[in-house]
C-alpha cells in the first residue's frame, strides 16, 4: 500500500485539548463508576455481570473517542493513553461506589453521600484496606460456595483487565476522521445513500481507483440490499484542496451487519469529492459536529 495516497493523523495535539479530553474522560467515568456498581449491586446473577463490566469498558472507550475529538487530539498513543486513564479512573471509582454502598448503603446514582464519598476518593489507603477486608472475608458466593481470597482476586484482575482491555480496543479500533492542519478543522463525513455493487477484488479496485475515481464509481452497478458497497466521502467545502474516500464491503445477515474495510481515508481531489456529492444523494454524520477552528 502507498501510504501517501491515504491520510494519517499528523501526530500534533494541543495540550489544553489533550487535558480537556483526560478530564472529560474522568468524569465520565465518575458517573458510569456509581451506574456500574448500581447494576452490579441489583443484578447478582455473574454471567450477566461480565456483560455489564463489557458494557461498561465500551462506554469509556467510545466516551474516550468522543472526548479526544472535542479535544483536538491527533495523536493515537495520546488517545489509547486517555482511555487507558479512563478506565481505570472508572476501575476505581466503581470500587468507590461499591464500598460507599456497603458501609453507607448508598445505592442512588445522584446521591455521592457527601462527606463520606468524597473521603473515599481522597484516600486511596483506605480504598485498599477495604479491598484487602473484602478480600479476606468474602461477600460473594457462587453456586453456594464464597468468593475470597486467591480466587476473588483473580476475579478482580480480570473484571479489571476487561474493563481496561476493552476501552482500549474500542479506542484502537474506532476509525479515525481526518483533520485538516490548514483548516484547523475535522473533516465532515458524508455517506452516498446508493448501494454499489460490493467489491470482490479489492487489488483489481485499488488500481482502478488510483487511475481515476470519479469514472470508477459512477460506472458501478448497483448490489442487492444483503450485500453491497457503501461509500462515503470526507469533505471539507472551505478552501481545502485534498479530501478523503472510504469504501467498504457491507454484508447483512438474518441478525448482524457485517462491514468490512476495503479502501479507507484514500485521498482525493476537489473536483473528484464535488462531482461524486453532486451525482449521487447522502446523508451526513451527525458526530461530526466539531468544525470550528482550533483557538
Amino acid at each position: 500500500m502507498d501510504k501517501e495516497r491515504y491520510y494519517s493523523h499528523s501526530g500534533d495535539s494541543p495540550f489544553p485539548g489533550f487535558l480537556l479530553a483526560i478530564g472529560l474522560s474522568i468524569s465520565l467515568a465518575i458517573i458510569l463508576g456509581k451506574t456500574y456498581q448500581i447494576l452490579n449491586c441489583l443484578i447478582t446473577e455473574m454471567y450477566f455481570q461480565i456483560f455489564i463490566t463489557l458494557g461498561f469498558g465500551l462506554l469509556i472507550g467510545f466516551g474516550s473517542v468522543f472526548f479526544s475529538k472535542i479535544g483536538y487530539v491527533r495523536n493515537n498513543s495520546q488517545k489509547i493513553l486517555i482511555a487507558a486513564i479512563a478506565s481505570v479512573a472508572g476501575w476505581y471509582f466503581q470500587w468507590i461506589a461499591y464500598i460507599s454502598y456497603v458501609y453507607d448503603n448508598d445505592l442512588s446514582i445522584v446521591t455521592f453521600n457527601y462527606p463520606y464519598y468524597w473521603f473515599y476518593l481522597r484516600h486511596p489507603s483506605f480504598i485498599l484496606q477495604s479491598m484487602l477486608a473484602i478480600n479476606e472475608t468474602g461477600l460473594w458466593t457462587f453456586e453456594g460456595m464464597p468468593f475470597k481470597g486467591i480466587v476473588l482476586g483473580i476475579v478482580w484482575l480480570l473484571e479489571a483487565a476487561l474493563l481496561v482491555g476493552t476501552a482500549i480496543s474500542v479506542t484502537v479500533q474506532y476509525p479515525i476522521t481526518p483533520f485538516s492542519e490548514n483548516l484547523k478543522k475535522w473533516y465532515r463525513k458524508y455517506t452516498l445513500k446508493f448501494k454499489f455493487e460490493p467489491i470482490h477484488s479489492k487489488e483489481e479496485f485499488t488500481g482502478e481507483l488510483f487511475k481515476n475515481p470519479e469514472e470508477l464509481i459512477s460506472q458501478m452497478g448497483p448490489g442487492d440490499k444483503n450485500e453491497y458497497s457503501r461509500i462515503s466521502i470526507y469533505y471539507l467545502p472551505e478552501e481545502e484542496e485534498t479530501h478523503y474516500l472510504s469504501v467498504d464491503n457491507i454484508t447483512k445477515g438474518y441478525s448482524n451487519k457485517i462491514s468490512i474495510k476495503v479502501i479507507h481515508l484514500y485521498k482525493i481531489d476537489t473536483h473528484t469529492a464535488q462531482s461524486l456529492l453532486g451525482k449521487f444523494q447522502f446523508k451526513t454524520n451527525i458526530f461530526n459536529l466539531f468544525h470550528k477552528e482550533v483557538v
